[in-house]
């Protein structure tokens, strides 16, 4: 049985979105292409009719994946009374101990991080690593381009 991943409702309801434009929007105008391309004759040969049959394959694939991660979402809500530990949905101030620069972070479930968002995921390093932690404490995290080393230096949770 595959484990439950833990998301914020924000993140689920997202992905409940998508997969509903998916459903509703984009799957029927795919196969409406398809169906005017067929329209046009002969489909042995026409690269119209294929490209929209690869098209709509692609987003069968796309709905079963978010169907499935939607089925093992578990919505983890972060109304912490307490700001003296990192647990899920913490919002982390951090600072590199060795580069001195300070970033914040929020922890998150997989698949709810962007470039954009400063958000770390519970299942990356970083996220593995900041569970647990209290302000003051000092970690190292392993990644790919080095040791990297921080401490916490402020933890707080949105309502």
């Amino acid at each position: 049985m595959a484990q439950r991943k833990p998301i914020s409702r924000q993140g689920y309801e997202k992905l409940e979105e998508k997969l509903k434009h998916m459903k509703t929007v984009a799957m029927p105008r795919l196969e409406r292409a398809l169906g005017e391309a067929r329209d046009h004759g002969d489909i042995s040969d026409s690269g119209e009719f294929s490209a929209a049959k690869e098209e709509i394959w692609l987003l069968e694939k796309q709905i079963a994946d978010l169907e499935g991660r939607l089925v093992y979402a578990e919505v983890v809500e972060s109304h912490q009374e307490t700001t003296d530990e990192v647990t899920f949905g913490a919002k982390v101030t951090l600072e590199n101990i060795d580069s001195k620069e300070v970033g914040v972070f929020r922890l998150v479930g997989e698949g709810e991080t962007t470039l954009h968002n400063e958000a770390v995921s519970v299942a990356s390093p970083l996220g593995q690593a900041l569970i647990g932690r209290k302000i003051g404490d000092q970690f190292e995290v392993k990644v790919p381009a080095g040791l990297l080393r921080y401490e916490v230096r402020e933890i707080s949770y949105e309502a």
